[in-house]
Formats: structure tokens, C-alpha cells, sequence
């Protein structure tokens, strides 16, 4: 009820995209509004997940830390926050996998123990299966453990690929995110609800940061709604939200922004997973291959220079080519990634 009264200063429109996106309640959202962000492939921002919890935690551990409350103790507390939170969400499959997952990942943190994520997904699977049997049916949960999946097994290949593309780098890690989460997906939307978005990987890469921007100037504006500035809330809100709507819309009504699939088999969903393994891999594969080729290239420069022959015949040593500066020694050591391999 507090949190409907903050809303409520935002419009009618207003609060219901915010309860949308805090609670996950589409209740107040028109029928045309969820098909738009369907056919955009954002629905799940809608849908109370690992990204909401994420900036929650987030929040919470940046308040605890201006208290003066020790990183050791702010984890149990932003866990009891965050089971609150689920509460207010309805418990539902989604934000249950990201509350767990997270609690797990902060517990092995807690105890300095490092556990690979995929592990600890595939732990907080099980532990809501044994606590709910009928959890696999659900596809808010199906999709949920998927596209999380995906994200930690195709997202750095992809991303990979990408930037081997000549793709700037923070395109191509958004980018590779976004298709990694979207062809584990791929399956399960066409088993349950036969279709598929194409504008997906390229909407998500738009539209979420704006939401994301969008729903923290919504917990933002009723504070100034509560000191006087109710007409201007109204107005700037309501002018942001009907050309964010607006856009959405744009994307959702291009022709080939959907794919009707049809109903998927349980085989296809299997088919379909071995086969984008075996694509990503292979292409990451292809792609360190080529990489290695242009390394030993370099080595064979190299080789050659320190083989040649001086004025008076005799072999250059190789002391004759690493008289540099030992700062610039320095430098490529503690540079990291591509600067490192450059140097080297």
C-alpha cells in the first residue's frame, strides 16, 4: 500500500508501469501494451528476475555501506531484504531462482570459497524442484533457469565472435548477452507460446537500459512530487512514458519483428540446444585458431629478425633488439587482456 501511494504521484499510467517493473504486476497494463513488449522480446523486464534482483542487492549494499555495516555483515542482512522482497513479488519461480542463486553465490563469497555459477545454478534447480515438484512445468521458471543458463555458457563465445568481427567492444558484450540469453530461449517460447521475437537481441540492447533509467527516475520523481512539483511529475513522466511506449510499439509493429512457429516438440528443444552448442563452440573454436595463427606468424617475425646477419656477417644477438626502456617493460606487464598479448 506505501508503495502504491509513492507510485500513485506518477499518473495512472505511470504507476502501473512501475508496479510492473518493481513487482512484476502487469494487472494494470493494457492488453495492447503486453503485446507489444512480447512481440519486442522485453517482456521479461516485467517479470521479477535476476536483473531486478541484481539492482536491488546493489541498492541495499550501497545503503548498508553508507551506515557503516561491514561488507561480512551486509550480505545476511541484503538476504533478508531480498526474501522481503520476494514476498512482495508473490514468490513467484523467477524471483525465487535469482533470490536463491544469489544467496548461494554470496554464501560461498562469505566463506571464500569460489564455486563455478554454472554449478551453482544447476544447485538452485534442484533445491526448487525438491521444494516443488511441479516447477518444471512453470515457463516463468523454464525460461528463467534457460536464459540464465545461456548467458553463462554462450555469452562470453559470443561476445568473442563478436569483437573478432571488428564489433566495439561494449556493443559486443552487450550484444553477446542478449543472443546468448535469447537462443536458449529460442525452444521453450516456441514450445509455449508459438512464436518467436527476431527484434529481440537488438531491443533489449535499446530498450532495457532506458527502462532500467526510466524506473530509478520513478522511485526518484515522487520525492519531488511530495515537495509541490505534482504538474511537472505528471508531465516530464508522462511525456517520457508515451515516447518509450511509442517506440516499443514502432519495433512490435515491423513485419517481420515476430516468427510464428507453431507448437515445438520435447525432441526439438533437445535438437536444437546440441545443435547452438555445437555452432558457439565451434565458432569460438575457429576463432582462437585464427588467433593462434596470427601469434605464431609474429613468432616467426620475429625468429627472422633475430637470424640476421649483421654488416660484418656475423648473427645480430638477440640483446640488439630488447633495448628498450625498462618503464615500457613495466607498462606491458601490468597491462591486461589485449595489451598483454600486443606486448608480448
Amino acid at each position: 500500500k506505501t508503495c502504491d501511494t509513492w507510485f500513485a504521484c506518477l499518473g495512472q499510467n505511470g504507476s502501473s508501469f512501475m508496479r510492473a517493473l518493481v513487482f512484476g504486476d502487469r494487472s494494470g497494463l493494457t492488453r495492447e501494451e503486453k503485446e507489444d513488449f512480447a512481440a519486442a522480446g522485453i517482456i521479461h523486464v516485467m517479470a521479477v528476475s535476476g536483473m531486478h534482483i541484481a539492482v536491488a542487492s546493489a541498492v541495499f549494499l550501497a545503503l548498508l555501506s553508507l551506515a557503516g555495516v561491514g561488507r561480512r555483515l551486509a550480505w545476511p542482512l541484503v538476504f533478508v531484504l531480498l526474501l522481503l522482497y520476494a514476498g512482495l513479488c508473490d514468490w513467484t519461480p523467477s524471483v525465487m531462482r535469482a533470490v536463491c542463486m544469489l544467496g548461494l553465490m554470496g554464501l560461498c563469497g562469505y566463506f571464500r570459497s569460489s564455486v563455478p555459477v554454472l554449478d551453482v545454478l544447476l544447485l538452485t534447480g534442484l533445491i526448487l524442484f525438491i521444494e516443488d515438484r511441479d516447477v518444471i512445468r512453470q515457463p516463468g521458471f523454464l525460461l528463467s533457469f534457460f536464459a540464465t543458463g545461456g548467458i553463462i555458457l554462450l555469452a562470453r563465445p559470443l561476445s568473442g565472435v563478436l569483437r573478432w568481427l571488428r564489433v566495439p567492444g561494449w556493443l559486443a558484450t552487450t550484444l553477446g548477452v542478449s543472443l546468448a540469453a535469447q537462443l536458449a530461449v529460442v525452444p521453450l517460447l516456441a514450445m509455449f507460446f508459438g512464436r518467436i521475437s527476431l527484434v529481440s537481441p537488438l531491443a533489449n540492447c535499446v530498450f532495457v537500459p532506458v527502462i532500467l533509467s526510466v524506473q530509478a527516475l520513478g522511485m526518484v520523481l515522487p520525492l519531488v512530487a511530495w515537495l509541490g512539483a505534482d504538474e511537472f511529475v505528471l508531465s516530464f513522466f508522462g511525456t517520457v512514458l508515451d515516447a518509450l511506449f511509442a517506440a516499443i510499439h514502432e519495433t512490435a509493429s515491423l513485419p517481420w519483428a515476430v516468427l510464428e512457429t507453431g507448437a515445438f516438440p520435447w525432441w526439438g528443444v533437445l535438437a536444437y540446444t546440441c545443435l547452438i552448442l555445437a555452432v558457439i563452440k565451434g565458432s569460438e573454436c575457429v576463432v582462437h585458431k585464427r588467433r593462434k595463427d596470427r601469434g605464431l606468424a609474429l613468432a616467426a617475425q620475429v625468429a627472422g629478425l633475430l637470424t640476421r646477419t649483421g654488416p660484418d656477417g656475423q648473427a645480430w644477438a638477440g640483446t640488439e633488439f630488447s633495448r628498450q626502456p625498462a618503464g615500457a617493460r613495466t607498462d606491458c606487464r601490468r597491462g591486461a587482456g589485449h595489451t598483454r598479448r600486443r606486448c608480448a
